[in-house]
């Protein structure tokens, strides 16, 4: 149950859709199943109505007798939703039903206005229509007078809209932004795939870029390898074709140790190193996490990160590993590794971004250089997203062209996003200069990084330093065939900050019995199907 603050009174709601038969009401199951819960905003496809409700919504079958005295008022029997709404002063049950008006049907009722308000038997009911389609609001107070559920019933029944309007009141980003600090991401998959929203390109591209965000807190799941799979299958086609003489180059290293050792050589003398990632692949986090110990013995002793919350660094500094409120991306259960081993480093972290100014490249840039004007001896590794390391952009001035304008240093820059391909080497490391000559490539960057590292932790692990664990708990048995999200978090971590901490590991699993490798220490396992019911929370020892 999800609280929420409404006039400064504290709401919990429970909205429950009503799908068995009800005393004297039919569950209206033809409607129900095009309902559509996006945080406090109900919607129906199928009637294409749209509500506010106060809080946050939790599903599951009801039976509840409704007064026949009610119903009588109502004139029907279609129920949409049933739920309970709780608040410091106040707790009421409330029901939303749907009728189609005839022609012969007499209304003295005004739309959008109070039907009854029985102050002996504490209920209201309010109606709106519009042409025939009629919804009726129920509100039964549990408690105290009838003050409360007259505020909110007028403000529920405001909220309601007909037909057209319902197209612009949903759209994956307000699905995003909802469900944003939700840790189960199984369940707001499902919010994604459910959504009562048209295909069209726009939507689609969206669609895929907040999935693929989301999922990506288990690039192991084979949702997730699908849909990275079909955007960049046409990507790899077309640089598989042109890399593959490109091999035959004696400059290009192929092999993990050869780049490290090629980037101790190249960094001892660079003040500055900016490496980029996109927001979707954990495999960016685990490359940048290979470079933090070469970096560290070239004197490197910052990390400024864009993904940390503007002046989110103090606490992580302190803390020494990240929570929810440090970032957005940083909550990728690799990122927050990434994080953490730069924080075991040594390295201070600096967070830089800041979308609230007019020109956000120089002003990350500013910040970068702000480091410096304050610690001469400072050496810089900057970990970007996408196109803020491009040295020189014919769309718009970046970061790091704006960086050595304000500082007459130049950055030492490595793409990673740039060229994707099918090669069987974890890792290619390849200079720029031969991409020149590629239609669509800006190789205005220092080098490219071709990262096919597997998103695993025996790509950061020794196999030695794993050790097995089998989740095999007969509270799973009855969930077989279910997809369920297995989270396990460092049991100090999680002690201390609950739901606020990031996972060490998730993984979506459709089955009990399922072999993990996990470094020794102490955890807490956190098990949720996709409505977002827990299922086990304990801790163990590996």
């Amino acid at each position: 149950m999800i609280q929420k603050k409404l006039n400064g009174i504290k709401i919990y709601i429970l909205l429950l859709i009503c799908v068995l038969m009800i005393s004297s009401c039919s569950s209206g199951s033809k409607y129900i199943k095009y309902n559509y819960f996006n945080g406090v905003h109900y919607y129906n496809d199928s009637l294409k109505i749209y509500a506010t409700f106060f809080a946050d919504t939790e599903y599951s079958n009801v039976n509840k007798k409704i007064n026949k005295k009610v119903l009588k008022k109502i004139g029907f029997d279609k129920m949409l939703v049933y739920g309970r709404a709780v608040s410091d002063i106040e707790e009421y049950n409330i029901s939303l039903f749907y009728k189609i008006e005839n022609n012969e049907s007499k209304s003295d009722f005004i739309e959008g206005g109070l039907v009854l308000n029985d102050t002996i038997n504490k209920y209201v009911i309010y109606k709106k229509n519009k042409n025939k389609k009629s919804i009726y609001l129920y509100l039964k107070s549990l408690t105290n007078s009838n003050q409360t559920i007259l505020e909110d019933g007028e403000s529920i029944i405001n909220s309601i809209s007909f037909d057209g309007s319902l197209k612009n009141e949903l759209s994956y980003s307000k699905i995003f932004n909802t469900y944003k600090d939700e840790n189960n991401f199984l369940y707001v998959k499902n919010k994604f795939d459910e959504a009562p929203i048209k295909k069209s390109k726009k939507n689609d591209w969206m669609k895929f870029q907040f999935l693929t965000t989301i999922l990506s807190k288990d690039p192991t799941y084979q949702g997730y390898n699908d849909l990275i799979e079909k955007f960049e299958s046409p990507k790899k086609k077309y640089f598989d074709k042109k890399i593959d003489s490109l091999f035959e180059n004696k400059e290009i290293l192929t092999n993990e140790n050869d780049f490290l050792n090629e980037l101790k050589s190249i960094s001892k003398d660079e003040k500055v190193i900016m490496l980029n990632e996109t927001h979707w692949h954990p495999k960016h986090r685990i490359l940048a996490l290979k470079l933090l110990s070469t970096l560290k013995k070239s004197g490197f002793n910052y990390l400024a990160v864009e993904a940390l919350g503007q002046k989110k660094d103090s606490l992580l500094n302190i803390n020494k590993f990240p929570i929810k409120s440090t970032g957005y991306y940083t909550r990728e259960p690799y990122f927050a590794l990434f994080l953490r081993e730069a924080l075991k480093l040594n390295y201070k972290i600096i967070s830089y971004d800041n979308f609230d100014t007019q020109n956000r490249e120089k002003t990350q840039a500013k910040n970068i250089k702000a480091i410096i004007d304050k610690d001469s001896k400072a050496k810089i590794f900057v970990y970007a997203g996408i196109d803020h390391i491009l040295e020189k952009d014919l769309k718009k001035k970046r970061m790091a062209e704006y960086f050595q304008d304000l500082t007459g240093i130049n950055p030492l820059t490595i793409d990673q996003v740039e060229i994707v391909s099918n090669s069987s080497n974890e890792i290619t490391f390849v200079k720029s200069s031969l991409f020149k000559n590629f239609k669509k490539v800006n190789s205005n960057v220092d080098f490219f990084l071709i990262n096919n590292l597997k998103p695993q932790l025996k790509s950061i692990y020794k196999e030695e330093e794993l050790n097995k664990f089998n989740l095999n708990n007969i509270k799973l048995e009855k969930y077989k065939n279910q997809e369920l999200l297995v989270s396990f978090y460092f049991k100090e971590e999680y002690l201390r900050y609950q739901s606020r901490s990031i996972p060490f590991l998730n993984k979506i699993i459709k089955s009990n019995n399922v072999k993990f490798h996990l470094p020794s220490g102490s955890y807490q396992i956190v098990i949720k199907d996709n409505n977002n019911n827990l299922i086990i929370s304990e801790q163990i020892k590996i």
